[in-house]
């Protein structure tokens, strides 16, 4: 499966259609700039540790500094058959839109 990469406006499009919004960043990054709606589920380099803290979804959408991170964990999770989509360029882009 190819990753969905989405761009920063799209997290919009995507988010009012139910989609669950995950700032992978760590906590002291996530209350100076979030996205509105978003949680905060820091990443972790145990990948099936992460990916247990997450709330339950029907689909995902991750961002995280530049979306290195967030690529990396949706590819991990659509192999293992969720819906999952990243920002493209991460909290850089999304400031920008």
């Amino acid at each position: 499966m190819d990753v969905h990469l989405i761009s920063a406006r799209d997290v919009y499009v995507y988010f009012r259609e139910g989609t669950l919004l995950v700032d992978m960043r760590d906590e002291a990054a996530f209350e100076k700039w979030h996205l509105p709606g978003a949680v905060c589920v820091p990443y972790e380099e145990d990948y099936k540790q992460w990916r247990a803290a997450l709330p339950e979804f029907r689909a995902v959408i991750l961002y995280c500094d530049r979306g290195n991170n967030s690529l990396y964990a949706a590819r991990k999770m659509e192999e293992a058959g969720d819906t999952v989509y990243a920002v493209a360029g991460g909290v850089e882009a999304l400031r920008k839109a």
